[in-house]
C-alpha cells in the first residue's frame, strides 16, 4: 500500500465515528495541564474536520514556531486512521513540501486504541527528534542533509520556521510562551467551538444524514 493510499480518509460521516470524536473531545477537555498543541473545529459544520496547532519544541530549529495542521477523520474512524497534513510549511525529513506525512501510527501501525492526543504527542516528538524520520523520509534530500551536515540542516529549518511559523501577534488560536520561550496552549478554551458544533449534531441529525446516505 502506498503512503498516499494509507493516509487517505474515507468520505462521509456516521454515528459511531461521531461518538468516538465526541469522546476524544471530552477527554482532551478533561486535561487541565498546559500542552504544546491544541485542536479546534474547522470552519463550517463538518465535525470530521479538525484544525490543530503544534508548538515547536525547545532547543530545536522549530522553537518558537506554531505549526498548523488539518486533521480529517474517515467515515470508519477509529478503525481507520485520520489523515493529518501540515498547513504550515515545515523543513523536516518526515514532512513533504505539501505538508503530507505518514507516521507509522497513521498507517500500518494504526490501532483503534490510538487517539488524536497520542497523534499530536507523536508529532511533537517527530519535531523534537527528526532522526527517526530520516530513516524512511518523505523528503530524502532533507534527510541526507540532516545526516551529513546537521548545522546546515538546522540553519535551513530555522529559516523556514522564522519565515512561516513564528507568531508575531494574537491569531485565531490563543497562545502564550513559558519561561523557555516554548509556545503553550491554554487547555480546553480553544475547543468550545467544536464542543458546540458536536452538540448541534444530535442523534436526529445523525439519523437524518444516514438516512439520506442510504437513499443515494
Amino acid at each position: 500500500v502506498s503512503r498516499s493510499v494509507a493516509c487517505q480518509p474515507s468520505p462521509g460521516v456516521n454515528a459511531m465515528a461521531l461518538r468516538r470524536i465526541g469522546k476524544e473531545l471530552r477527554d482532551i477537555q478533561a486535561s487541565l495541564a498546559p500542552r504544546p498543541w491544541t485542536v479546534e473545529a474547522a470552519e463550517g459544520d463538518d465535525p470530521m474536520e479538525w484544525r490543530a496547532a503544534l508548538s515547536g519544541p525547545a532547543d530545536t530549529p522549530y522553537s518558537g514556531g506554531v505549526f498548523r495542521l488539518k486533521i480529517s477523520f474517515p467515515e470508519d474512524y477509529p478503525f481507520k486512521p485520520p489523515r493529518v497534513v501540515f498547513t504550515t510549511p515545515v523543513y523536516h525529513p518526515g514532512v513533504s513540501e505539501d505538508g503530507f506525512l505518514c507516521l507509522p501510527i497513521l498507517a500500518d501501525q494504526w490501532s483503534p486504541a490510538l487517539t488524536v492526543l497520542k497523534i499530536m504527542h507523536q508529532l511533537f516528538v517527530m519535531l523534537e527528534n527528526p532522526s527517526e524520520s530520516s530513516r524512511d523520509p518523505m523528503r530524502p534530500d532533507v534527510a541526507v542533509l540532516f545526516e551529513q551536515d546537521h548545522a546546515m540542516f538546522a540553519m535551513r529549518a530555522r529559516e523556514s520556521t522564522e519565515r512561516h511559523a513564528i507568531v508575531t501577534e494574537r491569531g485565531a488560536i490563543d497562545i502564550c510562551k513559558d519561561k523557555d520561550g516554548v509556545v503553550q496552549f491554554a487547555p480546553a478554551a480553544q475547543l468550545v467551538e467544536l464542543q458546540e458544533m458536536m452538540g448541534r449534531l444530535s442523534d436526529g441529525d445523525v439519523n437524518s444524514r444516514n438516512a439520506a446516505g442510504s437513499n443515494l
